[in-house]
């Protein structure tokens, strides 16, 4: 069970439960949640329809959000018809390859914008008509190749950093939390070795999570923001062009 913002099952069948409901409200949801995994049940199948519509590219979903049943298998509806309209009336653009499986689509609310994530997913709306998705689709190809590209570099980058810091630091162990992007880890890491000598002496024998706040958990586990600021004249310089930075990756 995890408290969240609504309450039913979630894509990953996680119980949700929200905490500014009533008992009676909380006590419904857990009744009907066999009812919910038949739906969890059913979502492969309509994954899979929507993939083959579009000539077998990645349906994913990202883990650091909490997303209903329910909603997604009506996103994934909505998106099959309306692509399945568009094909009736004509047929997917000749400079698309026969094999799609490389890209990855992702599916949000309405209330979101057709975009490229950071990771190169092409991230659609479940009300988008096919001719735009197919339109968005063929234009953004080469951005999210490019973005897929410089993600897995960075995820190499990220290893590297990780088993520096455990090293240098004197960690058990380094994590970090499912809020926190590949890039974010990145800046954290490389902020920590600038300053292992320092941090060394406290850091010895600990297990750190890359989160986005402070805290020490009942189980000895300390949480520290990947944005922390460590004192010292060489962060005083740093510190004005990281925040450039920072700012310009949240404005994808």
């Amino acid at each position: 069970i995890v408290f969240g913002k609504n309450s039913g099952v979630s894509i990953s069948g996680q119980i949700i439960l929200y905490s500014g409901e009533v008992r009676n409200n909380w006590l419904n949801v857990i009744k009907t949640t066999p009812d919910s995994d038949k739906l969890l049940l059913s979502l492969p199948m309509w994954q899979k329809t929507l993939s083959q519509s579009l000539r077998d590219i990645q349906i994913v979903t990202d883990p650091a959000n909490i997303v209903m049943v329910g909603d997604h298998r009506i996103g994934l509806r909505q998106l099959v018809t309306s692509l399945g309209d568009y094909k009736t009336r004509r047929s997917l653009p000749s400079t698309w390859p026969e094999d799609m499986s490389y890209f990855k689509l992702g599916i949000e609310s309405d209330a979101s914008a057709l975009m490229i994530s950071p990771e190169g997913v092409f991230i659609i709306p479940a009300s988008t008509p096919g001719f735009l998705i197919v339109d968005f689709i063929s234009k953004g190809m080469s951005e999210a190749m490019l973005r897929m590209s410089e993600a897995a570099s960075m995820v190499v980058e990220e290893a590297f950093l990780v088993s520096a810091c455990i090293n240098e630091l004197g960690l058990i162990q380094l994590d970090r939390d499912d809020s926190i992007s590949t890039k974010h880890m990145v800046s954290c890491c490389a902020r920590l070795l600038r300053s292992a000598a320092r941090l060394r002496h406290l850091t010895h024998g600990n297990h750190l999570v890359v989160a986005r706040y402070y805290m020490v958990k009942s189980d000895g586990i300390i949480c520290i923001p990947w944005d922390l600021v460590l004192d010292g004249p060489e962060e005083e310089e740093r510190r004005p062009r990281e925040r450039e930075q920072v700012l310009h990756l949240t404005m994808y």
